[in-house]
């Protein structure tokens, strides 16, 4: 009975850092699609929340967006995709904001224009998020990486 509580399973353990990873990419996403997105509401007069609640749900709103339908956007704009070398994919983008804005009530985002402007914003913030995570894990891995502690020589 013993050996049975205490045995490791590894399946279990995976689906546990699946679904911690899965809520970290949900949080980190949302906060960079809202600092993109109060930027270009700053920026851009035709771009307006009611309220905080309705700006949390078109974050939702746009996290599941991405999730269900951009993987079906990207693969029927793919050879656009590809020949933009990837800068098509803030079209995309644009029309996962601007039809979110319309799903959502309380958001108004004037025309896909402004939608194209708080897409390029909202990359802009992802790309700077990328960024600051990579040089992270760079850092880590040139100092040893997780298991060691500040201030030992990894050999």
């Amino acid at each position: 009975m013993e050996e049975e509580k205490n045995n490791f399973s590894p399946e279990k353990f995976s689906r546990v850092r699946n679904t911690k990873r899965l809520e970290l990419n949900f949080c980190s996403t949302c906060v960079v699609n809202a600092v993109g997105l109060l930027a270009a509401s700053f920026t851009v007069s035709d771009i307006s929340f009611s309220n905080v609640f309705s700006f949390a749900a078109l974050l939702c709103v746009i996290w599941l967006l991405n999730w269900i339908l951009r993987p079906f956007l990207v693969l029927f704009t793919l050879p656009f995709v590809i020949i933009t070398m990837g800068f098509g994919m803030i079209f995309i983008n644009a029309a996962v904001i601007y039809l979110s804005a319309g799903i959502v009530p309380g958001i108004h985002i004037g025309s896909y224009w402004n939608a194209l402007w708080a897409s390029l914003l909202v990359s802009a913030a992802m790309w700077v998020n990328v960024y600051f995570r990579s040089e992270a894990m760079i850092r880590s891995a040139a100092s040893g990486g997780e298991n060691s502690k500040p201030g030992e020589d990894s050999k």
